[in-house]
């Protein structure tokens, strides 16, 4: 009666161990526990009422019945819900199989458990070093354990000597049981060797980069500015030639002059593009917005482009919507101006007959806009993904024959984002291209005052 009596004591404490285990398991895991319940209780039952007299076939001992319920129940948790498979499985895919170096160590810093992966790093085998301290292990590394023996969840980037210098990933997760009681812990170690290699040569190359541009931006403004004084009196000079200032000229040498300026002022455009992309380039160019009338835009184009116009034949329009006259629209008057005379150059440059149509327009309450629509060639779908590219034009014919550096519509979809604007394109070949600045009709600081005026 003593060993029944402690068998069934055992039973009892095993069958609520595993009741606690359905409650708190997942769905997979209490149909196993289930089955190994029914399993457990089965001959416990069976036997108890044979020793109690219970049993309604005399002296029949149920015992063996009680048996052949747990053989079936278990035959229906291996068949029904894998019992036996999951752990296993789980861990021989999940640690075994990982290339990640997982150690874990008990609450003395003894080793539990390695996968493979950190028995190449250890230079051991598990079966050698269980309840053996780490720190006995890789003694070169005493330092590196005696600073995280008794931290909490650590997350950093260290460099293991016994690997030979290799740089790890650590991550260090505390193991503990219900009561809150620190039990081990688990370290894994991710190889980050390369992606370190990798970063510093990408900082250097970066580096080189910044270099690089740094010096370029200098010597374009220098370039720029020296080429530019000398070339503004050339410009000067002739222009006083041209209006016969020093005596009358023939009709040759006024063409001669007028082909020189012609000459030096495509120059001096390609100047002023490349003090531009410097300036963009260096970070130095600064955006002063305030309000203004947008028709004053237009009237600085048309001084500015109609005689070019003029001089292929083009018509060159402008429109203002209704509902933009007599209002002030937002943003920067110079450089707005610059994209729009940079953008109708580059239409007048492509288009050989036909107009070139310049529009302000408000497509939005927040927004205004301005449209430039040529009858040129327009651009294929490869051309306009390029488009706004540095240095680069569609068609080089027409390049070498009116000169320039393909900076202009690069320049002007820079200076729009400064100005928290879009500039956009579409383009059909044979057809034409059209271009859209969007800009803000507000400064983004003032319409947040705004915004947050209202909810309050």
């Amino acid at each position: 009666w003593v060993f029944v009596g402690y068998s069934y004591l055992m039973l009892v404490l095993a069958v609520l161990l595993l009741f606690t285990g359905i409650i708190r398991s997942p769905e997979l895991y209490r149909g196993q526990i289930t089955t190994l319940v029914l399993a457990a209780l089965a001959p416990w039952i069976a036997n108890a009422i044979y020793l109690l007299g219970l049993s309604p076939f005399g002296r029949l001992d149920l015992t063996p019945f009680g048996f052949t319920v747990t053989g079936f129940s278990l035959a229906w948790s291996l068949i029904s819900y894998r019992l036996l498979d999951i752990v296993p499985a789980a861990r021989g895919a999940a640690i075994e199989g990982m290339t990640d170096s997982v150690i874990v160590v008990d609450a003395q810093n003894r080793i539990v458990d390695l996968n493979p992966a950190a028995e190449m790093i250890l230079s051991c085998k598990l079966r050698d070093v269980i309840g053996i301290p780490l720190i006995e292990i890789v003694p070169g590394e005493r330092p590196l354990l005696e600073r995280f023996a008794n931290t909490d969840d650590v997350r950093t980037e260290i460099a293991l000597t016994g690997a030979g210098g290799r740089i790890f990933d650590l991550r260090i997760t505390l193991l503990k049981n219900r009561k809150g009681a620190v039990t081990g812990r688990v370290i894994v170690l991710r190889d980050i060797t390369e992606h370190k290699q990798a970063e510093r040569e990408l900082e250097k190359a970066n580096s080189k980069n910044l270099d690089a541009l740094r010096v370029k931006s200098r010597i374009l403004a220098i370039v720029g500015h020296d080429i530019r004084t000398p070339l503004s009196a050339i410009m000067g000079y002739a222009d006083m030639l041209l209006a016969e200032a020093q005596g009358p000229l023939t009709e040759p040498q006024k063409m001669i002059l007028k082909h020189l300026l012609s000459s030096a002022d495509s120059l001096h455009g390609m100047m002023n593009d490349l003090l531009d992309q410097a300036q963009i380039e260096g970070g130095t160019i600064t955006i002063n917005a305030s309000r203004f009338d947008p028709e004053s835009i237009l009237k600085g184009l048309l001084v500015v482009m109609r005689p070019r116009a003029e001089q292929k034949n083009l018509e060159l329009r402008t429109e203002i919507a209704p509902e933009l006259v007599g209002k002030q629209v937002y943003g920067d008057l110079a450089r707005i101006s610059q994209c729009l005379n940079n953008i109708v150059e580059n239409a007048l440059k492509f288009t050989t007959r036909g107009t070139v149509t310049v529009r302000i327009y408000q497509p939005g309450s927040a927004r205004w806009g301005i449209s430039i629509q040529d009858t040129g060639p327009g651009m294929s779908k490869e051309d306009i993904t390029r488009a706004f590219d540095p240095f680069w034009q569609a068609d080089s014919t027409i390049t070498r024959e009116h000169q320039g550096v393909g900076l202009g519509l690069s320049i002007a979809k820079q200076l729009v984002s400064m100005m928290e604007g879009t500039l956009e394109v579409e383009s059909l070949p044979g057809i034409g291209t059209i271009f859209r600045i969007l800009l803000p009709m507000k400064s983004s600081l003032k319409l947040l005052k705004e915004l947050t005026h209202e909810k309050i």
